[in-house]
């Protein structure tokens, strides 16, 4: 029995020394904006936001860092050109904020601006995932398939969030705030109309420059919080004009 225990401590320091570190690179598409009626009669300024949704999907990609025990995601940093303000708003609001998680501290922030300032917002909450044994294959990795319940605040009703992690890839974390599952989130579908897939994986020991906790912002305790803040600074603009 002592052999025994003295094995497991002997491979885990094995395991703790050979930490690795990896980036996935992630797209965003929305099945119904890429799916459209054609026949289907729709306003001028309708078919002004599908495109300007289709433009910006292709055009968004983002990066998850991560090793043992932290992550980030964040967008990639892309000179935009010969796009209209109406893309590049749409780019924005489909890629606001990086999140950082630290599983062995518990932390889960989310580094963002609303009006010129910059905020750190806390978003932890347990995520109580239920792993099914349905399965496919992404990326020539096999995906089990997880759900998770959550509501929605403005109708209250309750949908599902569904991501397919791969055990083969040890790594605890995936997209946006998303994690927690036995193995990296190669796609994460967050409702109907939106879903994160990954589109390559890098495993590497190198040291990753770009895994380190947001600290320049305004500390906000938890998502309501900023979610009231928002609300206060655009009611206030909204009067200014």
């Amino acid at each position: 029995m002592k052999h025994f225990i003295v094995l497991i401590f002997f491979s885990l320091s094995i395991i703790s020394a050979q930490t690795q570190k990896g980036k996935a690179t992630y797209k965003l598409k929305h099945p119904q904006i890429d799916v459209v009626d054609t026949t289907k009669k729709t306003s001028t300024m309708g078919n002004q936001i599908t495109e300007s949704i289709k433009t910006a999907q292709e055009l968004i990609a983002f990066n998850l860092a991560f090793n043992n025990k932290e992550s980030v995601f964040y967008r990639e940093e892309k000179l935009y050109t010969n796009l209209d303000k109406f893309t590049k708003g749409m780019i924005d609001i489909l890629s606001k904020g990086t999140y950082y998680s630290n599983i062995a501290t518990n932390e889960k922030l989310k580094s963002t601006s609303f009006d010129n300032k910059n905020y750190i917002v806390n978003i932890y909450q347990p995520q109580p995932w239920k792993i099914t044994d349905t399965t496919k294959t992404i990326l020539g990795y096999t995906c089990h398939k997880a759900t998770l319940t959550k509501t929605n605040k403005k109708t209250t009703k309750d949908y599902t969030v569904e991501a397919w992690f791969s055990k083969d890839i040890p790594y605890y974390f995936g997209p946006d705030e998303y994690n927690g599952l036995p193995g990296l989130i190669l796609e994460l579908k967050l409702n109907p109309k939106q879903t994160i897939y990954c589109t390559s994986v890098q495993l590497q020991s190198k040291k990753n420059k770009l895994l380190t906790k947001p600290t320049e912002g305004t500390y906000i305790n938890s998502n309501e919080e900023f979610e009231d803040i928002v609300k206060t600074l655009a009611s206030k603009a909204k009067q200014k004009h």
